[in-house]
């Protein structure tokens, strides 16, 4: 594993990244601010590498960023909220801090807690003021990111609290991998409006989790990303919506899984976002 600093925040916080490798030359690059996916490094079919994620290149863009180039994107908040007022359309969701923002604590996985062959790290925030109310009382908020000589990325949620809450959880990604990028979705999903792929679509996923619910492929690259999650529902765009902020040499590909509001009236709630990739 390696670590370097990245930058600061408005307010004098360091924020520092850090690479994780496997034995075939798989590089992802994260933030300890909101647990960025910053970069997938992988090997091009001329042994070149290529970064097939989007990121920004400081702090300050992340701080400024109105679209989604926050990796994860999240409001958590106590089921109590929703007596309080909350309404459906989130009008008072300002109550709610967003995760996203946190400084998170981060720790090495040793191998040998892992699968053999794997490297990883926890990302790790807690809320132990108890006058915070507009987070869960004790929320415990823990990502573990494994990078397996396999070539498989995966994410881990956990989260829990000492009283029920409900998260709006959000995994976003920007992936490019060539002008001939093809974007095929797991046939079960559910489509939950009437646009097709040249638009953004929102599908609701119910399928067999050894299947991928989106796949990524460039046959002049000879790359495919299949891409899988169980939080229920992905967002697809293939359109640029950040033109504004730079502009794409090729075709790219926003995915978002979302868990939709989901409810922890036990108290926690785990999920899983992984991504396999596959070099012909």
């Amino acid at each position: 594993m390696q670590k370097y600093f990245f930058g600061e925040t408005k307010d004098g916080r360091t924020v520092n990244a850090y690479i994780l490798e496997n034995i075939n030359g798989i590089r992802v690059e994260l933030l300890d601010l909101g647990c960025i996916l910053r970069q997938l490094w992988l090997l091009n079919r001329d042994d070149s590498y290529i970064n097939v994620i989007y990121g920004l290149d400081s702090v300050r863009q992340y701080e400024d960023d109105r679209f989604s180039f926050k990796t994860i994107d999240c409001n958590i908040y106590p089921a109590s909220f929703l007596q309080g007022g909350i309404n459906s359309d989130n009008s008072n969701i300002s109550l709610c801090r967003a995760i996203s923002e946190e400084l998170f604590n981060v720790e090495t996985i040793e191998a040998r807690t892992l699968e053999e062959a794997s490297k990883g790290l926890v990302f790790t925030f807690k809320n132990a003021d108890k006058n915070d109310h507009a987070l869960p009382l004790n929320l415990e908020f823990k990502l573990t990111c494994i990078l397996d000589d396999d070539d498989s990325f995966r994410i881990i949620w956990d989260l829990k609290a000492d009283e029920a809450f409900y998260a709006d959880l959000s995994f976003n990604c920007y992936y490019n991998l060539s002008a001939d990028q093809i974007i095929t979705v797991d046939p079960s999903g559910k489509s939950l409006c009437d646009q097709g792929l040249d638009e953004p679509a929102l599908l609701r996923l119910d399928k067999d989790p050894d299947r991928p619910s989106v796949t990524l492929s460039s046959p002049y690259k000879g790359i495919s990303l299949e891409l899988y999650s169980d939080m229920g529902y992905v967002l697809i765009d293939q359109s640029n919506p950040f033109a504004s902020l730079i502009s794409f040499k090729n075709n790219g590909s926003f995915t978002e899984f979302t868990s939709k509001a989901a409810s922890a009236p036990d108290k926690r709630l785990t999920f899983e976002n992984s991504l396999k990739i596959i070099e012909k």
